[in-house]
């Protein structure tokens, strides 16, 4: 069965995204609910590339709030500190100007995880109050936003390492929204972190596997290198985490898991090689400043930094 979908600007009069999507039709309903998922990712996304390409060409001053919020929030999507620091100075006007937008408290609260996805350090104490604080008041003004419940779970995950709540608010999230990837995402890799990485594996892989030109695609890349790695499965870890790194270079995350991967995966050079890029990139990390990963299982966080340490990074 194939599916073909295209997208037209009507203000410019012009096609500007088509694709189409197959899949076997043995399972009609399995058919149905795959065609589903992608194309709700690739209808959800490609529209806020779109708009984002069209709002970056002007002043940030003649942006209207859904332009600003459409662009904020679609930057958030890579893993770069001066994109994340610039979507903080496009959402903090419409805040400014509107305190009850749920949308624009989401987006804003997502700063708090700037740390974990754009860095290396533990996030500040006060990143992550006022992370919880604006997520909470934004599922206050609407409890039905997909969005908002993600936002929360990933900061009790990466920010406060609870794993627990990151599933609940995930299971939230797919229950107002079954096709929201990026919450299929939340849940494997709260459960991978929880110990429990057969049952999360298949969450990320989907999501991974969803939309192959969606941006946060890395994130989903690397949550199934981790699950490998929790499993042992070092050669599958290593396979994930390159294609992570190749989707987006120089992220701090990444390489820290393609170094622990390749060095338990017996490829020590490459492990050492990969080290070397990660301390260019980052001159100031020490092992003794990373920050904790949510591994319920300490004997998990021990194996991932016992990877790091004998690759030569430094203490």
């Amino acid at each position: 069965m194939r599916a073909t979908l295209q997208l037209h600007d009507r203000r410019a009069a012009k096609q500007f995204w088509s694709d189409h999507f197959d899949t076997e039709i043995g399972d009609v309903f399995a058919a149905l609910d795959e065609l589903a998922l992608r194309i709700s990712n690739a209808l959800r996304y490609e529209i806020h590339a779109r708009e984002t390409e069209i709002a970056a060409s002007r002043a940030p001053e003649a942006l209207t709030d859904e332009e600003r919020m459409s662009q904020a929030g679609h930057i958030l999507l890579g893993s770069k500190r001066p994109d994340w620091e610039r979507s903080r100075r496009l959402i903090e006007p419409v805040i400014a100007k509107n305190p009850d937008n749920f949308m624009a408290l989401g987006i804003r609260a997502v700063n708090a995880m700037i740390e974990p996805t754009c860095g290396w350090r533990e996030p500040t104490d006060a990143d992550t109050s006022e992370g919880v604080r604006l997520a909470q008041r934004a599922l206050e003004i609407n409890e039905r936003s997909d969005f908002v419940h993600l936002v929360l779970g990933m900061i009790h995950l990466l920010c406060e390492r609870d794993t627990a709540a990151a599933k609940r608010e995930a299971r939230r999230a797919l229950e107002l929204n079954p096709n929201y990837t990026l919450a299929m995402d939340l849940l494997g890799a709260a459960l991978i972190f929880s110990g429990d990485a057969s049952a999360g594996l298949p969450h990320c892989e989907r999501a991974a596997k969803a939309n192959p030109r969606f941006p946060a695609n890395g994130w989903f890349m690397q949550h199934v290198a981790l699950g490998h790695f929790v499993l042992g499965e070092y050669e599958k870890a290593l396979e994930w985490s390159q294609l992570a790194d190749e989707r987006e270079r120089n992220v701090p995350r990444y390489l820290l898991l393609l170094v622990a991967a390749a060095w338990h995966a017996g490829r020590h050079e490459l492990a050492r090689a990969q080290a070397q890029k990660l301390i260019g990139a980052c001159p100031e990390l020490r092992l003794r400043d990373v920050r904790r990963w949510p591994f319920d299982d300490k004997d998990d966080w021990r194996r991932f930094v016992g990877g790091l340490e004998a690759s030569g990074l430094p203490t």
